[in-house]
């Protein structure tokens, strides 16, 4: 299912091309492009960049390769996949770590054209979002002051860790999609809905982990 949304996200990156807004501040989609490579394809080259020597110097070569290359180049380096030694070819770990950030990355793409893109994700996809947001989320409403429900309508609800500080709770209704742009701060874009005093759901939104 993750690689699904890794091929819908390289899709769209390349029918939009470099120059395309995105909803990441200060960003066209060359520079979305330029952080998923780092991320995914050489973390090791930004991590040896700060490293002594030559091993600092290969890397740090690595990085100015990708700042001086095309967008086809880039594209092709996304596409053809991970490194042998990387962990994210076990899909246990692929799905963890992958699921949300190309999702999240694809809406990115969508929401901010015009007029926006409508994706359209499957019952499948939807739950398996959903199954992801619930780890994620326990770390982003972590220093909630009340404790906050994940409401998914017909995809279940799920709650986060309960507050021993409060009795009271916030309920963010709205599809998996949705819910994971909200938690990932996408708050214009995202279509959800709160269920609470509107004090609560103030002191939610101001404690929520930027991730």
């Amino acid at each position: 299912m993750t690689q699904i949304e890794r091929r819908r996200l390289i899709d769209r990156l390349a029918q939009l091309g470099p120059e395309a807004p995105t909803l990441c501040e200060g960003w066209r989609a060359q520079d979305l492009l330029a952080h998923l490579i780092r991320r995914e394809i050489i973390p090791h080259a930004v991590i040896g960049s700060w490293m002594p020597s030559r091993i600092g110097e290969a890397a740090s070569k690595m990085l100015s390769d990708l700042d001086e290359a095309s967008w086809e180049e880039m594209l092709e380096m996304f596409a053809s996949g991970r490194p042998s030694f990387s962990p994210l070819r076990i899909g246990a770990i692929d799905s963890v770590v992958n699921t949300l950030e190309y999702v999240i990355h694809t809406e990115d793409l969508n929401r901010a054209q015009t007029p926006p893109i409508i994706e359209a994700y499957s019952d499948e996809e939807q739950r398996h979002v959903f199954s992801r947001l619930g780890t994620m989320a326990q770390l982003i409403f972590a220093r909630s002051p009340v404790t906050v429900r994940l409401n998914a309508g017909t995809f279940g609800t799920k709650e986060m860790l309960i507050s021993k500080r409060n009795d009271s709770a916030v309920t963010i209704l709205g599809e998996p999609v949705e819910l994971a742009l909200w938690s990932f701060g996408r708050d214009e874009a995202a279509d959800v809905s709160f269920e609470g005093s509107e004090d609560d759901i103030e002191a939610m939104k101001a404690s929520r982990m930027k991730i």
